[in-house]
């Protein structure tokens, strides 16, 4: 990312498909892969996993989200391209810790293979 950003909107974004369980992290906002997608939200300080849908290993995902650094929330939106059953958005999630600025991601992949594509970091930029 050519600038760190430390306040208002934050739009990540990428396009997955895996083999096996991965790990997504931007500051304090992450997600783990494979059986479920989960997250790591806040609750009474300490961060606290939840289920937020299915994730079938060899599908192809897109993953859009929205962190705006003033709330310390995001939404989410996940598109499943093979069963759009199991798309899905959440909206209003609260971080899983303090987050001050974005300044790059983490895509953690398996040993067992994966595919990322069309990853972005930065500015919200406008709907597809």
């Amino acid at each position: 990312m050519p600038r760190e950003i430390n306040s208002g909107l934050v739009e990540f974004g990428f396009i997955i498909n895996l083999q096996g369980q991965a790990s997504f992290s931007l500051g304090a906002l992450r997600l783990d892969f494979v059986p479920l997608i989960m997250n790591y939200e806040d609750r009474d300080g300490a961060p606290t996993r939840q289920s937020l849908g299915t994730f079938s290993p060899g599908r192809w995902y897109r993953f859009r989200g929205l962190v705006n650094l003033d709330t310390q929330r995001y939404d989410l939106e996940v598109t499943d391209f093979e069963d759009p059953l199991y798309s899905f958005t959440r909206k209003n999630l609260r971080l899983g810790g303090k987050m001050e600025k974005a300044t790059n991601l983490w895509l953690n992949g398996p040993q067992s293979g994966g595919l990322f594509d069309d990853v972005y970091l930065g500015p919200v930029r406008s709907a597809p």
